[in-house]
């Protein structure tokens, strides 16, 4: 058993994304798993030269919107409007740490220390993934 949550926690604050982190921590069973999945800046500082409209489909596996204001994937995907925070793996660690997580591990996509969890795995080109117990 375990708890999935995909590119949610750059919506939230830092203070309510520890907060939402401690609840994953206080119902999860004993040796169950938090597998937390968010846009990974290192993925975007690595493409940012080729990140260009042309290119987004390629590097990040999805098109910028040509109707938006990003003039980036980056811009779109880590400084979306809705997005409240900026999660780089350091970052992440230091959540669980705060959260009460002990146990971390980065992840990749489609891999999970729990039979079942990564199956709900999307955006696989530019999304860090993290489990902790």
């Amino acid at each position: 058993t375990g708890i999935v949550a995909n590119h949610v926690l750059e919506h939230l604050d830092c203070q309510e994304a520890v907060r939402v982190l401690k609840e994953c921590r206080r119902v999860l069973q004993q040796g169950s798993v938090v597998r937390i999945g968010v846009p990974d800046p290192e993925v975007f500082l690595a493409n940012f030269p080729q990140d260009t409209m042309e290119n987004c489909q390629r590097l990040f596996g999805e098109p910028l919107d040509p109707n938006g204001s990003a003039r980036t994937f980056m811009d779109g995907a880590l400084f979306f409007r809705e997005h409240r925070q900026v999660i780089s793996e350091a970052a992440l660690r230091c959540h669980f740490l705060s959260a009460g997580f002990r146990i971390m591990e980065r992840s990749s996509f489609g891999q999970s220390l729990t039979h079942g969890l990564a199956s709900l795995d999307n955006r696989e080109k530019f999304t860090l993934f993290m489990e902790a117990r």
